[in-house]
């Protein structure tokens, strides 16, 4: 069965690529010719892409600061060049007319899908374009919307999905409210995935010392001075690794490819993010964490995967008293099994292997 996968996997952040690769390889294990179609709408790429700065501005008076300038004049295009690099990983197919035409199904997700803030409303998402001879299937799929702004697009997904899988409870609930039809509660693609996916991503550890690993997708106050308490109480080394600009600091890695980012979790001693797929990774790597609650955001997401594995006390916020500090993971990777089984049959029905 040829199987094209629509997401955001062109995005330069690290669950978008990452979930990317672990959908496409899970498929073509369970036995899917299974392939990501290069769809790459411009609010997708544009925010990741490379501008040209002033040579000027790399010059300064003094050495150090020559360095700094030289850092920060290359940096956006080491990223950028690592995450592109990532994607040839990943099996992917030109986006054409021709190639739909091909497809016997399309499943669409992970990530933000529905999330019309994102995707300015692009109907792309609710499989509107593609022949009635593929069958549609959305895994995953996620929004952090509204539920009135959602409500007003279910009609759409409703109408022209074949089997429905959404990543939070209460998509679930908003779907299922709307029609007669079964609507599944399934893992993130980065869960799914069998453990040795990510083992063949992994290498030398990168950085020699004991240390906590920060992950924000957007500044914390609380996430950063928390991380720095731990790291000083138990004598780590505070390494972060950021998605937007930072003064320079030789601890944070800015430009690290989804490989170096995996890898930094994996060897880490504890992690403290405020992101859903460092804490993701966290359970994945089996490695003690904290997940602070976005304070302007949505928590849905990082609600249900710790309530699912039931450590929902491990998100915190300011004020809070800290649970304690070890993670008992054989009754995660117990949980976790019994979801990804769950989820596995979900694809294998949808797709009517």
């Amino acid at each position: 069965m040829k199987v094209g996968i629509f997401t955001f996997h062109c995005a330069h952040n690290y669950g978008a690529m990452l979930q990317a690769f672990a959908l496409e390889k899970t498929l073509n294990k369970i036995g899917c010719d299974a392939s990501v179609i290069d769809y790459r709408p411009a609010y997708l790429t544009n925010p990741y892409k490379c501008r040209l700065r002033k040579l000027s501005s790399l010059f300064a008076k003094s050495w150090k600061f020559f360095k700094i300038n030289l850092y920060y004049y290359f940096f956006p295009y080491i990223r950028y060049y690592r995450f592109e690099n990532f994607l040839k990983k990943i099996n992917v197919e030109p986006f054409s007319p021709s190639v739909l035409e091909t497809l016997d199904c399309a499943v669409f997700g992970s990530d933000q899908i529905w999330n019309i803030h994102i995707t300015e409303g692009d109907r792309f998402w609710f499989a509107e374009y593609l022949p009635d001879t593929v069958r549609k299937i959305s895994y995953a799929a996620s929004s952090e919307i509204d539920d009135v702004d959602f409500s007003a697009i279910a009609d759409s997904i409703i109408a022209n999905f074949d089997a429905i899988s959404v990543r939070e409870s209460n998509l679930q609930r908003i779907i299922s409210e709307k029609t007669n039809k079964n609507i599944s509660c399934v893992l993130d693609p980065t869960l799914l995935a069998d453990e040795r996916i990510w083992e063949a991503l992994d290498g030398d550890k990168l950085i020699k010392d004991k240390y906590l690993l920060l992950y924000q997708v957007i500044p914390d106050k609380y996430a950063s001075e928390l991380a720095r308490k731990l790291a000083t109480e138990n004598d780590w080394k505070l390494i972060e690794v950021a998605s937007y600009s930072l003064p320079y600091d030789e601890n944070v890695i800015q430009t690290a490819s989804p490989e170096m980012f995996y890898n930094l979790i994996r060897h880490s001693e504890f992690v403290v993010t405020t992101s859903f797929h460092g804490t993701a990774f966290s359970l994945i790597c089996e490695k003690p964490f904290l997940t602070v609650r976005r304070m302007r955001g949505r928590n849905c997401r990082v609600e249900n995967l710790l309530n699912d594995v039931g450590l929902l006390n491990r998100l915190v916020c300011e004020g809070e008293d800290l649970p304690p500090f070890d993670v008992d993971f054989k009754k995660v990777k117990i949980r976790l099994e019994e979801r990804r089984q769950e989820s596995l049959s979900f694809l294998r029905n949808a797709l009517m292997l």
